[in-house]
């Protein structure tokens, strides 16, 4: 989506959280919920790559029929 927003969590910080909750010892089944302290959308993360390494970043939006055609002329298997 456009402007979907992604919460992206550091590898670091989701190894930490999944390994204190496996040592925790609980036993009933719990669900976490694991994402970054901020969300952003695509857009967003460009303009940070952009301000990072001085290269422009362009997003392009494709329709999902854009995407499969395009990823079929490069030899991507559908399967």
């Amino acid at each position: 989506a456009a402007d979907g927003r992604i919460a992206h969590g550091a590898r670091d910080d989701m190894a930490a959280a999944i390994a204190a909750g496996l040592a925790s010892g609980a036993s009933e089944s719990t669900t976490y919920t694991l994402t970054g302290p901020q969300a952003h959308t695509v857009a967003e993360i460009a303009a940070l790559v952009t301000d990072v390494t001085g290269k422009p970043i362009e997003v392009v939006q494709l329709s999902d029929e854009a995407l499969t055609e395009g990823l079929k002329a490069a030899g991507v298997p559908e399967s």
